[in-house]
């Protein structure tokens, strides 16, 4: 077992060290997506572990299910509302180089747009 925690340890360095650039390229929209998977496990979790304990004890269980879901779901909007603002935060800085740049400015260009925003982002992890 403990050859198999050092293994697991440093196959989980080696993917952090190699693919970093893009495990860490879209940190917002991953945020989002924990918030999200952990929700839906989170709840199916509490339901299943209520529907265990029902049968020794019906009150118990259905105050499982409540108040873990419950939690759950409040936890997760906290983490999703985390990577909306990482994203947010993102494109504002994207914005303030364009603007720097000169890019930006009524007379030379419209103010660019969260599609112009992606495709950039797209494009920068693909090169």
């Amino acid at each position: 077992m403990k050859i198999a925690c050092v293994v697991l340890g440093v196959a989980i360095l080696l993917l952090v060290v190699f693919a970093g650039s893009v495990i860490y390229d879209d940190v917002g929209n991953m945020f989002k997506i924990l918030a999200r998977g952990g929700a839906v496990l989170g709840v199916g979790i509490s339901t299943l572990y209520g529907w265990l304990i029902a049968g020794t004890d019906p009150e118990g269980a259905l105050f499982c299910v409540l108040l873990g879901s419950t939690c759950i779901v409040v936890a997760s909007m906290a983490v999703y509302a985390f990577g909306q603002l990482v994203d947010n935060i993102d494109l504002m800085r994207w914005m303030m180089e364009q603007d720097l740049e000169g890019n930006l400015g009524p007379e030379q260009k419209p103010e660019p747009t969260m599609e112009d925003f992606i495709n950039k982002r797209t494009k920068k992890v693909s090169e």
